[in-house]
């Protein structure tokens, strides 16, 4: 079955769309950063809702630019990868602040079974998404590096509470 093919517009209209949806992220990362300094993490999970949002809206544009009608444009794939670049800095940098203070915290909130379930997922996502080729040009180090931080507290946070990923009945 042929793929439906997509008009360069169309591309063009998502992108303007997405560059304004991870302006808006980007925000939402700075003030989660901030927020995590208090005892109340609303905003970090309203922060991870508009990151699945922006993910969802990612693939949408990533598969118009693969079949669009005129054939490939660079200059389109290539503000893509920077966008997303973006949009995964914002979501490493704020987890680690996140994830920081609950390192530090004696207490976590409820629900962090899921959610660590989750941020595992997502960290292991931003690799393999990091290290597409694709991606080679519009990534740092410093990038690679924050995921590491990231992926370095997660692992501290679950080896101070071992039995949060008991997966059996209790």
């Amino acid at each position: 079955m042929a793929r439906r093919k997509f008009k360069r517009s169309e591309a063009v209209n998502f992108l303007k769309s997405y560059k304004g949806q991870v302006a808006e992220l980007a925000e939402m990362a700075r003030r989660a950063e901030t927020e995590a300094t208090k005892e109340n993490y609303e905003l970090y999970y309203k922060f991870r809702a508009k990151v699945s949002e922006c993910e969802t809206f990612s693939i949408m544009i990533d598969q118009r630019l693969q079949n669009l009608a005129e054939g490939a444009d660079e200059k389109l794939n290539r503000n893509f990868m920077q966008l997303n670049a973006h949009m995964l800095g914002c979501q490493i940098r704020a987890s680690i602040r996140f994830f920081f203070v609950l390192s530090m915290s004696n207490a976590l909130p409820m629900g962090a079974r899921e959610m660590f379930m989750e941020e595992l997922k997502r960290m292991h996502s931003c690799h393999a998404k990091l290290n597409e080729p694709r991606y080679a040009d519009v990534i740092d180090q410093d990038m690679k590096n924050n995921l590491d931080i990231a992926t370095d507290i997660i692992e501290e946070i679950i080896e101070r509470a071992p039995n949060m990923f008991s997966f059996t009945e209790v």
